[in-house]
């Protein structure tokens, strides 16, 4: 019974998060959004750039769990590119 549960558990946690690494145009995306909030925090000051240092961040850490395979929300992704497009 626990097993089936967490095998149960297990593909539930496959299925929501393997679309996203298996996307690359995801992967390409958050890499253009990185660069623009890379580019709006250089030229920003004060709340405005901390609010796009930190969308970067977000940006770099979804980049970083792709690349080394680690399962990402799909939800994430989409909340963190809404975010970096967003105006400051």
């Amino acid at each position: 019974m626990t097993t089936r549960i967490a095998a149960a558990v297990g593909l539930l946690v496959l299925a929501t998060s393997a679309p996203a690494a298996d996307r690359p145009e995801s992967l390409r995306e958050l890499r253009a959004a990185r660069e623009t909030a890379r580019r709006r925090a250089g030229s920003l000051k004060g709340y405005p750039r901390a609010r796009a240092l930190q969308d970067e961040r977000r940006l770099d850490a979804l980049i970083e769990d792709l690349e080394a395979g680690r399962p990402v929300d799909p939800a994430a992704i989409d909340e963190a590119l809404r975010a970096a497009e967003r105006p400051l």
